[in-house]
C-alpha cells in the first residue's frame, strides 16, 4: 500500500503579498525562512481553535500568509498514517514556469512545517504558511509538501524539494507520496480554496543519453470524491511497466505483454475506469519515448541528423482512456498538461492556467483520448469499436505478418469496483465486448489488471471473467510500498498492489 501527503485544506487559488514584500531574490531561501520565522510564530498565536487566523481588525485572510491543513492518509482516505514518532512534513515554494523538471524552477529553502500524528486533535488545524519573499505581483507559485525517508537525521534539513514520485525507484511507498499546490497567483485578490493538487512522476529515463527523466504530472481533485483521485493499483501497476524498460523478464507470459507494451508497432489500448488516466498517461509517454529513441537511432546509423524524419516516423497508437462521464474533464485536463509527452516533435509549454473546470475542446492528441464508457451500456464507444477487426492483421514490411501489431490491452483498476461487486457482471460483459473486436482468425487482446484486495469477495471476479469470458489470469508480480508488520495486514487495503495477466482462452 503507499501513503499519500494531501491537503484537506488546499491554499487559495490567489492572495495578496505582505506590505513590505520587497526584498531582494534569495535562491538559497535560508534567510528567507530565518527572518519570517518569528512572524510566522507571531501569526499563529493569533489562530483561533479551529486554525483560522484572527487579525487585529475582523477577521480575513493574513496578507503574506496562507493557511493550509495537511494530511498523510491512504488512497481511500479512510486510514491515516500513524507512527509512534510522528512525520515531518517539509514545505517549498517552487515558481511556475515551464513544463518538465520542477526542481529546475526557482524555489525557496525547504522548511519543515509540521510533525504529522494522526492521533492527535491538532491533525486538522489550519497551519500558516509564509509566502515566498522573492514573489512579486502576478507571480504564479506552487506550494510543496513532502516527508523524509524514515531514519534521516533531523539534525541535517532537506536542501531541495522532493517532490519527484520515482516509479522505477525500489524504494517506491516507503514514505508518503509527496504533493504539490496548483500554482497560486499573488495578485492580491484573495480567493477561496483550490480543488485541486498535483503530484510528478518519474518514468526514468529510456534512452541513457538524455539528460533528464521523464517526467509525468498528474492532477488530482481534494475533498472525498475518490474517483478523482490516484490510488495505489494506478501506482502499483505504473511502476511495473516502467520496471519492464529495464527487466527482460523470464516468464513468456511477461515477455509477451512486454513486447505489446513497449515493442514497434501501432498499438490499440483500452483502459477502464481510468480514474485520473496516470496508467494509460504512463504507456503513453514510454511508447512515444522508445520511439524518439529509435528515430535516433536509424538517423545516427544512416548518417542523416538534420534530415526530414517525417516519412520515418511510426503510425500513432490509439489509447483509449475511459471512465464514466464525470471523470472526463479531469482526464482531459490531465492529457494536456503532458501533451509534450506525446507529440512526435515535441515542444516544451508554459503551464497552463486552465482547470479541468474550464470549457475545452476534448483530447487534443488523435493518438490518445478521453472517452465515456460506461459498463452498464452494451454499447462500446464508436471510435474503439470501428477499428475493430478491420485492422489488426498487417503485412509486415520485411514480408512477414504481425499478428499482435494492433494487439488490444485492456487494464482496469480492480480497486475502483472494490465496493460495488453487484457490478461485475457488466464488467465481465464489457471484457467480452472488447474481445470479440477481434475475430477467431486473430489472436484476441491480452489483459493487465493492477489489484490490491479490499475485502476477500472481490476475488468472485477471476472465476466470473474465466467462465463468462474465458479470460485467465496469472500473478506475476507485486509492488508493495509502504512495509507495514504482517499482523497489520488484514485483507482490507494494507497489503501490495499485486500484478495479473490475462489471456484469453478460445
Amino acid at each position: 500500500m503507499f501513503f499519500y501527503v494531501t491537503l484537506l485544506r488546499p491554499p487559495p487559488a490567489s492572495c495578496s503579498l505582505p506590505s513590505t514584500s520587497t526584498g531582494p531574490s534569495t535562491s538559497n531561501g535560508k534567510s528567507q525562512h530565518k527572518a519570517r520565522a518569528s512572524d510566522k510564530v507571531s501569526k499563529s498565536k493569533n489562530a483561533d481553535k479551529s486554525g483560522k487566523s484572527r487579525g487585529a481588525g475582523k477577521a480575513g485572510p493574513t496578507p503574506g500568509i496562507v493557511n493550509i491543513c495537511p494530511e498523510i492518509s491512504n488512497d481511500l482516505r479512510y486510514e491515516n498514517l500513524n507512527e509512534p514518532a510522528g512525520r515531518d512534513i517539509y514545505y517549498s515554494w517552487i515558481k511556475c514556469g515551464n513544463f518538465g523538471n520542477p526542481l529546475a524552477q526557482p524555489a525557496t529553502w525547504p522548511a519543515k512545517l509540521t510533525t504529522y500524528r494522526a492521533e492527535t486533535s491538532s491533525r486538522y488545524k489550519e497551519l500558516p504558511v509564509p509566502v515566498p519573499r522573492e514573489a512579486k505581483h502576478g507571480d504564479r507559485w506552487r506550494l510543496a509538501l513532502w516527508c523524509e525517508p524514515a531514519g534521516q537525521s533531523k539534525a541535517r534539513p532537506p536542501s531541495a524539494p522532493k517532490v519527484v514520485i520515482e516509479l522505477c525507484s525500489p524504494s517506491l511507498g516507503a514514505w508518503p507520496l509527496p504533493v504539490m499546490s496548483e500554482p497560486v497567483v499573488f495578485d492580491g485578490v484573495p480567493t477561496e480554496k483550490q480543488v485541486l493538487v498535483s503530484r510528478v512522476y518519474s518514468l526514468g529515463r529510456v534512452d541513457r543519453r538524455e539528460a533528464e527523466d521523464v517526467l509525468l504530472m498528474i492532477t488530482e481533485r481534494t475533498g472525498y470524491n475518490l474517483a478523482t483521485k490516484v490510488w495505489d493499483s494506478g501506482i502499483g501497476l505504473s511502476s511495473w511497466i516502467c520496471a519492464l524498460v529495464e527487466l527482460h523478464p523470464d516468464s513468456e507470459l511477461e515477455t509477451q505483454m512486454r513486447h505489446i507494451l513497449l515493442s514497434p508497432g501501432k498499438r490499440r489500448i483500452v483502459e477502464l475506469g481510468a480514474g485520473t488516466g496516470i496508467l494509460s498517461f504512463t504507456l503513453a509517454a514510454l511508447r512515444q519515448a522508445f520511439r524518439s529513441k529509435r528515430l535516433q537511432e536509424t538517423l545516427a546509423a544512416e548518417g542523416s541528423e538534420g534530415v526530414d524524419t517525417t516519412e520515418r516516423e511510426e503510425d500513432d497508437d490509439e489509447i483509449f482512456v475511459t471512465d464514466l462521464e464525470s471523470a472526463l474533464d479531469l482526464l482531459d485536463h490531465n492529457l494536456r498538461q503532458n501533451i509534450h509527452l506525446y507529440e512526435a516533435h515535441p515542444t516544451i509549454p508554459i503551464e497552463s492556467e486552465a482547470t479541468p473546470d474550464d470549457e475545452q475542446p476534448r483530447s487534443p492528441s488523435a493518438g490518445l483520448q478521453a472517452l465515456e464508457l460506461d459498463w452498464d451500456k452494451p454499447k462500446l464507444p464508436d471510435a474503439i469499436a470501428r477499428g475493430g477487426a478491420l485492422d489488426l492483421v498487417i503485412p509486415d514490411p520485411s514480408g512477414m505478418t504481425v499478428l499482435h501489431k494492433f494487439m488490444l490491452i485492456f487494464t482496469f483498476r480492480m480497486a475502483d469496483v472494490t465496493y460495488n461487486t453487484d457490478s461485475f457482471p457488466e464488467l465481465v460483459s464489457t471484457m467480452k465486448s472488447l474481445i470479440a473486436l477481434s475475430p477467431a482468425s486473430i489472436p484476441p487482446p491480452m489483459f493487465l489488471l493492477g489489484y490490491k484486495q479490499r475485502h476477500p469477495d472481490e476475488r468472485v471476479l477471476w472465476e466470473m471473467a474465466n467462465k463468462q469470458a474465458g479470460v485467465h489470469f496469472v500473478k506475476v508480480a507485486e509492488r508493495c510500498g509502504y512495509a507495514r508488520p504482517a499482523e497489520d495486514i488484514t485483507g482490507r487495503g494494507e497489503g501490495p498492489v499485486e500484478i495479473w495477466i490475462g489471456t484469453v482462452q478460445r
